[in-house]
């Protein structure tokens, strides 16, 4: 794989071995702005979702085309996700009440995260995944 930089040290190219080159370009700020090889294009501060969360992503033709939209809470984290190509599921993110994640569910799938008491996270249920 070959990899290429801009000055800001930012990957711009990457050369796969299989599949060819994935371009990326970057805002003033550093958000991302396309990724050839998944989204033309990525909106920002939309929804709730803060300067540099993506808010919205127009997914490639070659995936199915259409567009991915997120919401997110008031501390910033993305809590649903929804639209895109026929391949794409919605998506909602679950938060407890001291803000830690508890898991998403996913076209009717829930996965659930669970806490150890040496305070690793580990899955506790997992279904058929997203």
């Amino acid at each position: 794989m070959t990899r290429c930089y801009d000055a800001l040290q930012r990957l711009t190219t990457a050369t796969r071995i299989l599949g060819g080159a994935v371009n990326y370009s970057y805002s003033p700020s550093g958000n991302i702005l396309s990724k050839s090889d998944y989204g033309s294009s990525y909106g920002y501060q939309a929804n709730g979702c803060g300067p540099h969360a993506a808010s919205s992503i127009s997914v490639v033709a070659a995936l199915g085309a259409g567009t991915l939209n997120y919401n997110c809470d008031a501390n910033g984290n993305v809590v649903t996700g929804t639209g895109g190509s026929a391949n794409a599921l919605p998506v909602t993110t679950t938060f407890d009440a001291s803000k830690q994640f508890v898991g998403h569910a996913c076209n009717a799938t829930f996965i659930a995260i669970g806490s150890a008491n040496d305070g690793a996270f580990r899955l506790s249920n997992v279904l058929p995944a997203c």
